[in-house]
């Protein structure tokens, strides 16, 4: 589940992160407001996916330097 997740969740990151630059350099008040939002989900989405995956790597290893160090 994790793998579908992370396979498919980041190149919806990554249109969002895209449709959301196109939205932002538009010169039209509402686009660049929807632009803001777009960008705001799509960094939230990319936070969500260094929460699931990368953090605890990176909490894991950290343990395992400590307790290697003794």
């Amino acid at each position: 589940m994790i793998e579908n997740f992370l396979q498919y969740g980041q190149w919806v990151i990554l249109v969002l992160s895209i449709y959301s630059l196109y939205l932002v350099s538009s010169v039209k008040h509402e686009k660049r407001l929807n632009g803001y939002i777009f960008t705001a989900i799509s960094r939230f989405g990319g936070a969500l996916v260094f929460l699931v995956v990368d953090l605890p790597a990176f909490v894991i290893a950290n343990l395992i330097q400590t307790y290697n160090d003794n």
